[in-house]
């Protein structure tokens, strides 16, 4: 739901990445890191036993790649946390009904 509602709103995609790895970087790159149990899930995938795991650092909001960053002048404050909430890279953190 965060991806299109942002989608909409920017008209293009948010991680637009050239292949699984790279897409996974570019949402890493905005949304920080994944929870452990999501790299082990990774890394234990055969399709990329080879491949190294896009490591990212937590994002300030002023970084490029930050969603406040990317979202900025185009959506207001409550929008804007409404795509961060279902964006949460940790399913447990995410807003619930």
């Amino acid at each position: 739901v965060g991806c299109l509602f942002g989608e909409i709103s920017i008209g293009t995609p948010i991680f637009p990445g050239q292949s699984d790895v790279d897409q996974l970087y570019l949402i890493t790159k905005s949304l920080g890191r994944l929870p452990d149990r999501h790299k082990e899930i990774f890394l234990r995938n055969p399709l990329y036993a080879s491949t190294r795991f896009p490591e990212a650092k937590d994002v300030p909001p002023e970084s490029p790649d930050s969603l406040e960053s990317r979202f900025s002048g185009i959506l207001g404050p409550h929008a804007l946390q409404f795509i961060k909430s279902c964006l949460k890279c940790d399913p447990t953190q995410r807003e619930n009904v």
